[in-house]
Protein backbone atom coordinates (compact mmCIF):
# COMPACT_ATOMS: atom_id res chain seq x y z
CA UNK A 1 0.00 0.00 0.00
CA UNK A 2 1.68 2.93 -1.37
CA UNK A 3 2.67 6.37 1.24
CA UNK A 4 0.26 9.12 0.72
CA UNK A 5 1.21 11.99 2.71
CA UNK A 6 -2.62 13.78 3.25
CA UNK A 7 -0.95 16.98 5.44
CA UNK A 8 -0.01 17.83 1.80
CA UNK A 9 -3.63 17.30 -0.15
CA UNK A 10 -6.00 20.37 -0.74
CA UNK A 11 -9.50 19.66 0.14
CA UNK A 12 -11.08 18.37 -2.84
CA UNK A 13 -8.25 15.57 -2.76
CA UNK A 14 -8.76 14.92 1.06
CA UNK A 15 -12.78 14.35 -0.07
CA UNK A 16 -11.65 11.99 -2.77
CA UNK A 17 -9.08 9.90 -0.33
CA UNK A 18 -11.84 9.61 1.81
CA UNK A 19 -14.45 8.65 -0.52
CA UNK A 20 -12.37 6.34 -2.15
CA UNK A 21 -10.99 4.71 1.43
CA UNK A 22 -14.66 4.60 2.50
CA UNK A 23 -15.63 2.61 -0.53
CA UNK A 24 -13.31 -0.20 0.04
CA UNK A 25 -13.83 -0.21 4.17
CA UNK A 26 -17.73 -0.52 3.08
CA UNK A 27 -17.20 -2.94 0.21
CA UNK A 28 -15.44 -5.01 2.80
CA UNK A 29 -17.66 -5.07 5.31
CA UNK A 30 -20.15 -6.20 3.10
CA UNK A 31 -18.27 -9.13 2.28
CA UNK A 32 -18.01 -9.94 6.21
CA UNK A 33 -21.35 -9.58 6.56
CA UNK A 34 -21.95 -12.01 3.47
CA UNK A 35 -19.55 -14.27 4.77
CA UNK A 36 -17.96 -13.92 1.61
CA UNK A 37 -13.68 -14.35 1.59
CA UNK A 38 -11.99 -15.33 -2.16
CA UNK A 39 -8.70 -15.71 -3.12
CA UNK A 40 -7.28 -12.14 -1.18
CA UNK A 41 -7.46 -13.76 2.36
CA UNK A 42 -4.36 -16.27 1.16
CA UNK A 43 -2.20 -13.16 0.03
CA UNK A 44 -0.22 -11.34 2.68
CA UNK A 45 -1.49 -8.75 4.00
CA UNK A 46 -5.08 -9.93 3.91
CA UNK A 47 -8.06 -8.14 3.63
CA UNK A 48 -8.64 -8.07 7.47
CA UNK A 49 -4.94 -6.13 7.75
CA UNK A 50 -5.76 -3.69 4.42
CA UNK A 51 -8.87 -3.04 6.25
CA UNK A 52 -6.93 -2.28 9.88
CA UNK A 53 -4.73 0.06 7.47
CA UNK A 54 -7.78 1.94 5.73
CA UNK A 55 -9.49 2.88 9.01
CA UNK A 56 -6.11 4.45 10.47
CA UNK A 57 -6.33 6.10 7.23
CA UNK A 58 -9.22 7.51 7.35
CA UNK A 59 -8.95 8.77 10.77
CA UNK A 60 -5.97 10.79 9.70
CA UNK A 61 -8.18 12.45 6.74
CA UNK A 62 -10.64 13.05 9.05
CA UNK A 63 -9.04 14.69 11.87
CA UNK A 64 -7.00 16.66 8.89
CA UNK A 65 -10.33 18.60 7.60
CA UNK A 66 -11.99 18.66 10.83
CA UNK A 67 -8.68 20.23 12.13
CA UNK A 68 -7.41 22.46 8.93
CA UNK A 69 -10.61 23.70 7.51
CA UNK A 70 -13.66 25.22 8.97
CA UNK A 71 -17.04 26.69 7.18
CA UNK A 72 -15.22 29.89 7.08
CA UNK A 73 -12.60 28.69 4.85
CA UNK A 74 -13.49 27.91 1.10
CA UNK A 75 -10.89 25.66 -0.79
CA UNK A 76 -11.52 27.42 -4.05
CA UNK A 77 -11.62 31.02 -5.12
CA UNK A 78 -11.57 33.23 -7.76
CA UNK A 79 -8.01 33.08 -8.70
CA UNK A 80 -9.14 29.06 -9.72
CA UNK A 81 -10.70 28.80 -13.36
CA UNK A 82 -14.36 27.80 -14.41
CA UNK A 83 -13.48 24.58 -14.82
CA UNK A 84 -11.79 23.52 -11.76
CA UNK A 85 -14.65 25.87 -9.86
CA UNK A 86 -17.27 23.42 -11.67
CA UNK A 87 -14.66 20.21 -10.81
CA UNK A 88 -14.90 21.79 -7.22
CA UNK A 89 -18.81 22.42 -7.08
CA UNK A 90 -19.23 18.64 -8.10
CA UNK A 91 -17.31 17.26 -5.66
CA UNK A 92 -19.29 19.31 -3.16
CA UNK A 93 -22.99 18.79 -4.47
CA UNK A 94 -22.47 14.99 -5.49
CA UNK A 95 -20.50 13.53 -2.41
CA UNK A 96 -22.23 10.59 -0.35
CA UNK A 97 -21.29 12.94 2.89
CA UNK A 98 -22.35 16.62 4.04
CA UNK A 99 -19.59 18.90 3.02
CA UNK A 100 -18.93 22.00 4.66
CA UNK A 101 -18.87 24.53 1.50
CA UNK A 102 -22.47 23.84 0.01
CA UNK A 103 -23.41 27.72 0.43
CA UNK A 104 -19.70 28.44 -1.02
CA UNK A 105 -20.36 26.21 -4.08
CA UNK A 106 -24.02 27.37 -4.57
CA UNK A 107 -23.06 30.93 -4.44
CA UNK A 108 -19.89 30.23 -6.95
CA UNK A 109 -22.31 27.99 -9.44
CA UNK A 110 -24.81 31.20 -9.47
CA UNK A 111 -21.71 33.73 -10.58
CA UNK A 112 -20.42 31.13 -13.45
CA UNK A 113 -24.11 31.42 -14.40
CA UNK A 114 -24.16 34.96 -14.77
CA UNK A 115 -21.21 34.94 -16.50
CA UNK A 116 -23.25 32.40 -19.17
CA UNK A 117 -21.25 29.39 -18.24
CA UNK A 118 -23.53 26.79 -19.84
CA UNK A 119 -22.01 24.13 -17.95
CA UNK A 120 -22.68 25.70 -15.09
CA UNK A 121 -26.66 26.20 -16.26
CA UNK A 122 -27.08 22.79 -17.53
CA UNK A 123 -25.07 21.68 -13.32
CA UNK A 124 -27.79 23.74 -11.60
CA UNK A 125 -30.31 22.07 -13.49
CA UNK A 126 -28.77 18.88 -12.61
CA UNK A 127 -29.31 19.68 -9.10
CA UNK A 128 -32.69 21.02 -8.79
CA UNK A 129 -33.35 17.72 -10.67
CA UNK A 130 -31.97 15.57 -8.19
CA UNK A 131 -32.85 17.59 -5.36
CA UNK A 132 -28.92 17.77 -4.35
CA UNK A 133 -29.16 19.52 -1.56
CA UNK A 134 -32.02 21.99 -2.57
CA UNK A 135 -35.70 21.20 -2.61
CA UNK A 136 -36.67 18.75 -5.48
CA UNK A 137 -37.61 21.04 -8.47
CA UNK A 138 -37.84 19.10 -12.16
CA UNK A 139 -39.90 22.26 -13.68
CA UNK A 140 -36.71 24.18 -12.65
CA UNK A 141 -34.79 21.76 -13.87
CA UNK A 142 -36.33 21.49 -16.72
CA UNK A 143 -35.90 25.23 -17.37
CA UNK A 144 -32.41 24.93 -16.72
CA UNK A 145 -32.07 22.87 -19.53
CA UNK A 146 -33.57 24.19 -22.01
CA UNK A 147 -31.77 27.59 -21.64
CA UNK A 148 -28.26 25.24 -21.48
CA UNK A 149 -30.00 23.55 -24.91
CA UNK A 150 -30.71 26.73 -26.46
CA UNK A 151 -27.27 28.01 -26.27
CA UNK A 152 -25.96 24.75 -27.88
CA UNK A 153 -24.91 22.51 -24.96
CA UNK A 154 -25.28 18.71 -26.36
CA UNK A 155 -25.29 17.58 -22.36
CA UNK A 156 -28.52 19.95 -21.74
CA UNK A 157 -30.22 18.75 -25.18
CA UNK A 158 -29.81 15.18 -23.97
CA UNK A 159 -31.26 16.09 -20.80
CA UNK A 160 -34.37 18.25 -22.07
CA UNK A 161 -34.94 15.60 -24.43
CA UNK A 162 -35.63 12.86 -21.65
CA UNK A 163 -37.92 15.87 -19.81
CA UNK A 164 -40.03 15.73 -22.91
CA UNK A 165 -39.90 12.39 -23.18
CA UNK A 166 -40.75 11.22 -19.32
CA UNK A 167 -43.11 14.48 -19.23
CA UNK A 168 -40.43 15.83 -16.60
CA UNK A 169 -41.32 19.04 -15.31
CA UNK A 170 -43.28 19.62 -18.95
CA UNK A 171 -45.70 18.20 -20.57
CA UNK A 172 -45.38 15.12 -22.70
CA UNK A 173 -43.51 16.10 -26.78
CA UNK A 174 -42.43 13.08 -28.42
CA UNK A 175 -41.57 16.00 -31.51
CA UNK A 176 -39.62 17.96 -29.64
CA UNK A 177 -37.99 14.75 -27.42
CA UNK A 178 -37.25 13.31 -30.72
CA UNK A 179 -35.40 17.18 -31.80
CA UNK A 180 -33.43 17.09 -28.89
CA UNK A 181 -32.46 13.53 -28.75
CA UNK A 182 -31.06 13.66 -32.17
CA UNK A 183 -29.04 16.73 -31.81
CA UNK A 184 -27.41 15.74 -28.48
CA UNK A 185 -26.60 12.08 -29.92
CA UNK A 186 -25.25 13.71 -32.78
CA UNK A 187 -22.77 15.15 -30.30
CA UNK A 188 -21.74 11.93 -28.81
CA UNK A 189 -23.90 12.10 -25.97
CA UNK A 190 -24.55 8.42 -25.25
CA UNK A 191 -27.44 8.72 -23.25
CA UNK A 192 -29.31 10.50 -25.87
CA UNK A 193 -28.24 8.06 -27.90
CA UNK A 194 -29.74 4.89 -25.91
CA UNK A 195 -32.73 7.16 -26.28
CA UNK A 196 -33.26 7.57 -29.20
CA UNK A 197 -32.68 3.71 -29.96
CA UNK A 198 -35.47 3.36 -27.52
CA UNK A 199 -37.61 5.46 -29.47
CA UNK A 200 -36.73 3.89 -32.63
CA UNK A 201 -37.59 0.55 -30.83
CA UNK A 202 -40.58 1.24 -29.30
CA UNK A 203 -42.04 3.38 -32.63
CA UNK A 204 -41.70 6.65 -30.41
CA UNK A 205 -42.53 9.26 -33.25
CA UNK A 206 -41.14 7.28 -35.84
CA UNK A 207 -42.16 4.36 -37.42
CA UNK A 208 -40.95 1.13 -35.30
CA UNK A 209 -37.18 0.28 -36.34
CA UNK A 210 -35.52 -2.57 -34.51
CA UNK A 211 -32.72 -2.69 -37.13
CA UNK A 212 -32.00 1.25 -36.55
CA UNK A 213 -32.45 0.38 -32.64
CA UNK A 214 -29.59 -2.23 -32.78
CA UNK A 215 -27.51 -0.05 -34.94
CA UNK A 216 -27.53 2.55 -32.44
CA UNK A 217 -27.40 0.77 -29.19
CA UNK A 218 -23.86 -1.30 -30.91
CA UNK A 219 -22.59 2.12 -31.93
CA UNK A 220 -23.03 3.50 -28.50
CA UNK A 221 -21.68 -0.23 -26.74
CA UNK A 222 -18.44 0.90 -28.86
CA UNK A 223 -17.80 4.16 -28.95
CA UNK A 224 -19.13 4.57 -24.72
CA UNK A 225 -16.35 4.75 -22.13
CA UNK A 226 -16.14 1.42 -20.46
CA UNK A 227 -15.84 1.65 -17.09
CA UNK A 228 -17.63 2.13 -13.86
CA UNK A 229 -18.30 5.97 -13.64
CA UNK A 230 -20.68 6.46 -16.73
CA UNK A 231 -24.38 6.00 -16.81
CA UNK A 232 -24.68 5.27 -20.36
CA UNK A 233 -22.61 1.75 -20.62
CA UNK A 234 -24.83 -0.59 -18.24
CA UNK A 235 -27.71 0.66 -19.70
CA UNK A 236 -26.93 0.28 -23.35
CA UNK A 237 -24.80 -3.38 -22.12
CA UNK A 238 -29.03 -4.05 -20.93
CA UNK A 239 -30.35 -3.25 -23.90
CA UNK A 240 -28.19 -5.67 -26.21
CA UNK A 241 -28.69 -8.44 -23.96
CA UNK A 242 -32.29 -8.25 -23.84
CA UNK A 243 -32.10 -8.15 -27.97
CA UNK A 244 -29.88 -10.71 -27.78
CA UNK A 245 -32.16 -12.93 -25.49
CA UNK A 246 -34.74 -12.22 -27.90
CA UNK A 247 -32.73 -13.00 -31.18
CA UNK A 248 -30.95 -16.12 -29.46
CA UNK A 249 -32.80 -19.01 -30.91
CA UNK A 250 -30.55 -21.85 -29.87
CA UNK A 251 -27.10 -20.05 -30.41
CA UNK A 252 -25.53 -21.23 -27.27
CA UNK A 253 -22.84 -18.81 -28.36
CA UNK A 254 -24.99 -15.52 -28.32
CA UNK A 255 -26.59 -16.71 -24.87
CA UNK A 256 -23.20 -17.31 -23.24
CA UNK A 257 -22.13 -13.60 -24.27
CA UNK A 258 -25.53 -12.20 -22.88
CA UNK A 259 -25.26 -13.52 -20.18
CA UNK A 260 -21.91 -12.28 -19.45
CA UNK A 261 -22.98 -8.70 -20.50
CA UNK A 262 -25.86 -8.98 -18.44
CA UNK A 263 -23.45 -9.83 -15.90
CA UNK A 264 -21.29 -6.58 -15.80
CA UNK A 265 -24.32 -4.92 -16.17
CA UNK A 266 -25.61 -5.96 -13.02
CA UNK A 267 -21.84 -5.58 -11.20
CA UNK A 268 -21.33 -1.89 -12.83
CA UNK A 269 -24.92 -1.00 -11.31
CA UNK A 270 -24.63 -2.32 -7.99
CA UNK A 271 -21.68 -0.84 -7.50
CA UNK A 272 -22.68 2.59 -8.59
CA UNK A 273 -25.99 2.12 -6.22
CA UNK A 274 -23.24 2.53 -3.21
CA UNK A 275 -21.88 4.91 -4.48
CA UNK A 276 -24.90 7.25 -3.94
CA UNK A 277 -25.64 7.00 -7.95
CA UNK A 278 -28.65 8.77 -9.13
CA UNK A 279 -30.14 6.91 -12.19
CA UNK A 280 -28.54 3.36 -11.16
CA UNK A 281 -31.52 1.60 -9.10
CA UNK A 282 -33.90 2.72 -12.27
CA UNK A 283 -31.72 0.38 -13.87
CA UNK A 284 -30.34 -2.41 -11.65
CA UNK A 285 -33.91 -4.64 -11.77
CA UNK A 286 -34.19 -4.28 -15.44
CA UNK A 287 -30.82 -5.57 -15.48
CA UNK A 288 -31.40 -8.20 -13.18
CA UNK A 289 -34.61 -9.39 -15.14
CA UNK A 290 -32.71 -9.81 -17.58
CA UNK A 291 -29.81 -12.03 -16.51
CA UNK A 292 -32.23 -14.28 -15.02
CA UNK A 293 -33.85 -14.75 -18.24
CA UNK A 294 -30.64 -15.67 -19.99
CA UNK A 295 -29.57 -17.27 -17.11
CA UNK A 296 -32.98 -19.89 -17.37
CA UNK A 297 -32.34 -20.32 -21.32
CA UNK A 298 -28.38 -21.20 -20.58
CA UNK A 299 -29.75 -23.98 -17.98
CA UNK A 300 -32.82 -25.39 -20.36
CA UNK A 301 -30.22 -25.53 -22.85
CA UNK A 302 -27.90 -27.52 -20.19
CA UNK A 303 -31.09 -29.85 -19.26
CA UNK A 304 -31.61 -30.24 -23.03
CA UNK A 305 -28.01 -31.84 -23.18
Amino acid sequence: MSELNYSEMSYQELLSARDELLDSIIAFENNERKGERDEGWKECPNPADVYRVQLGMLSEILSLMVNNYSENICPVDDSFTAGEQLEFIRNVFWSKFESPFINEAYSMLEELMEQGNVVAINTMGDIYFEGRHVVQNQTKAFSLYRQAADMGYPKAMSNLAFCYLNKTGTSRNEGLAYKYMTMAAQNEEWDAQIGLGDMYLSGIYVFPDRDMARKIYINCNNNVPHNSTTDAYPAVLIRICEMMYEDCGDNIDMMINAYEMAKCAVSILESQIESGNYFAPRSIDRAYTIQAKISELLDNYSGED
